[in-house]
């Protein structure tokens, strides 16, 4: 990869859920994300990326294609990709048996901070034990930490409010259609946006 990267994994809150992740280059450490959060071994997970720019690296998108995309971000927005449009790898194990990766850009100070710590994109997953509630306040996200992974680097910024909504997620198919996996509070206009879009 040309560069170093953390085998760390981190505690972190987001627009929706408090999260837990590491770089997604760090194959040790998210399978160690998994074992916290008492998951399969091979589920996919998705990759968090702190600006549309890093997200570029991976993607190539149109500019009328990025400009609709980029906005969609800021609505608690989570997208499937196909792994065909991807222009750099994602490693095996942060997908798993799946022909999608899904991806997630979120900006600010904190996810700068994030991605420079684990020297890449990080995966990101909800904060909670398989089965369990999400984790949507900081005195939980706390007692996650102390309770089953005191190793995790947390970080923490006071104007990060999580809704406690679950992400939208739309998957954008192999054949350049949409199509909801999952609705969250926004995705009504999410989908209004995308669907301006000319794909790729």
């Amino acid at each position: 990869m040309g560069k170093n990267y953390s085998n760390d994994i981190f505690i972190y809150p987001t627009d929706t859920v408090w999260g837990i992740g590491a770089c997604i280059y760090s194959q040790e450490a998210n399978e160690l994300v998994r074992s916290k959060k008492r998951n399969e071994a091979n589920k996919p997970l998705s990759i968090l990326f702190s600006s549309f720019q890093d997200l570029s690296e991976y993607i190539e998108f149109p500019k009328a294609y990025s400009n609709k995309l980029k906005s969609c971000f800021e609505l608690e927005f989570t997208l499937l990709l196909p792994l065909e449009l991807l222009k750099k790898q994602i490693p095996p194990h942060i997908v798993g048996e799946s022909d999608f990766v899904g991806v997630r850009v979120l900006q600010g100070s904190l996810f700068s901070e994030l991605t420079q710590l684990a020297g890449g994109p990080v995966t990101t997953t909800s904060l909670n034990l398989s089965g369990e509630a999400s984790i949507i306040s900081k005195e939980r996200a706390e007692s996650f930490l102390h309770s089953y992974a005191p190793e995790a680097k947390f970080l923490y910024d006071e104007s990060i409010s999580s809704s406690g909504e679950s992400s939208t997620i739309i998957c954008l198919t192999p054949d350049r259609n949409l199509k909801v996996i999952r609705r969250g509070r926004y995705c009504d206009e999410v989908l209004d946006r995308l669907n301006q879009i000319d794909y790729l």
